[in-house]
This record gives structure tokens, C-alpha cells and sequence, in this order.
């Protein structure tokens, strides 16, 4: 049978309410919206929750009704949206503000057995590498740089060459793959020495 986790929860498999995500599917305009978030297993790809969403935003405000069941209880409540003025002068964004706590963020999180999708303060979740110290640190970065660059090469749309030059993804993914290259041999000194020390 197996254990226990015994590691304190972090942000990175989690599900997330993005305000990127709202803004790129261009759900941040006034307007009324009507659409539905699918959350999926990040192991297995297997979908694991829908959440029925309705979004009102207006020049300076707004809100993100959510309706979904958990644990066998319906829930239905309301996030608002916050317009910040932007610290260049011009214009303005949008902020969730947490249900539990009244915080702003940028990213809502539900974990940890809490039904409700909140700021992470309000539930005690933190980043994975607020975990990681010393030189095991860097290694996080370049872990998820390299997994990244797997996935995008795993994609079939994705071309090196278009009329006879290099995309511009296929160029961003060669500097990305110079840079961990340039990175590697001081992270595996940097554990060795801490690995000899110990």
C-alpha cells in the first residue's frame, strides 16, 4: 500500500483560474460571457472537472460566476474583478479578488480539499521552488525548460523551416536549449560540491 505524501501542497498540479487564459480567449472586453472550463489530469490527460463559468465585465469592474459540484455539494458563488490602473501611466487590468481572503491575484487556485478556488496565501500553497534551496534551486528552472521544449517538439503543427528560414519558434527553442547547455556544468558542480560537503 502505498504512502502518504508527506511534501507540503504546491501551486504546480493544482487547478488554475488564469486571467491570461480570459484574456486570450478575449473574455476581458465589456461584455457578457457564457463559457465552460475543462480541467485535466496532468499524468494521465484524463479530464477531471468542468466548471460552467459566467463572466460580466464592464469598464472598470467586473465578476466570474463559477458553478460546479465538489465533493458531492453544488456550489455556486461569484469572484470579482478588479481594474487596477497600470503603473505605465495608461490604461488599466484586471485583478481577481480572492473569495477567502480579499487578496488580488492574477491566478486562483483550488487544492488542498478546499472547494473553492482562492488566492494561494489563503489556502497556505506555495510555488514549488519556495521549497527548493541552494544550488538545487537552479536546477528547477532548467528542469522545467527542458520539459517544456519536449512538449513543444512533440507537437505536429510545429515546423523548423518556412520558406526556406527558420521559424521563430524553432529559433526561441535553440537559444533555450544553448542556454540549459550553458547552465548544466555549473548546476552539476554546484550539487556536486554540496553533495561531497555533506
Amino acid at each position: 500500500m502505498p504512502r502518504l505524501r508527506t511534501y507540503p501542497p504546491t501551486t504546480d498540479f493544482t487547478q488554475k483560474i488564469h486571467l491570461a487564459d480570459l484574456r486570450r480567449w478575449g473574455y476581458l472586453q465589456p461584455g457578457n460571457y457564457a463559457f465552460t472550463l475543462t480541467f485535466y489530469n496532468p499524468y494521465t490527460g484524463a479530464e477531471n472537472a468542468k466548471i460552467a463559468c459566467e463572466l460580466s465585465v464592464y469598464e472598470a469592474a467586473g465578476w466570474l460566476r463559477l458553478c460546479y459540484s465538489a465533493y458531492g455539494i453544488p456550489y455556486n458563488y461569484v469572484i470579482e474583478l478588479e481594474a487596477v490602473a497600470s503603473n505605465l501611466g495608461r490604461g488599466a487590468y484586471f485583478l481577481f479578488k480572492c473569495p477567502l481572503s480579499g487578496r488580488r491575484a492574477k491566478t486562483l487556485y483550488s487544492c488542498c480539499g478546499s472547494p473553492y478556488f482562492a488566492h494561494r496565501v489563503a489556502l497556505g500553497v506555495k510555488y514549488e521552488t519556495q521549497y527548493v534551496a541552494g544550488p538545487f534551486g537552479a536546477v528547477v528552472p532548467f528542469y522545467k525548460r527542458s520539459i517544456s521544449l519536449q512538449k513543444a517538439f512533440k507537437k505536429p503543427y510545429r515546423k523548423e523551416w518556412y520558406a526556406g528560414k527558420l521559424t521563430r519558434w524553432y529559433l526561441a527553442a535553440l537559444r533555450t536549449l544553448d542556454r540549459n547547455e550553458e547552465s548544466a556544468p555549473g548546476l552539476l558542480a554546484a550539487i556536486r560540491s554540496r553533495v561531497t560537503a555533506n
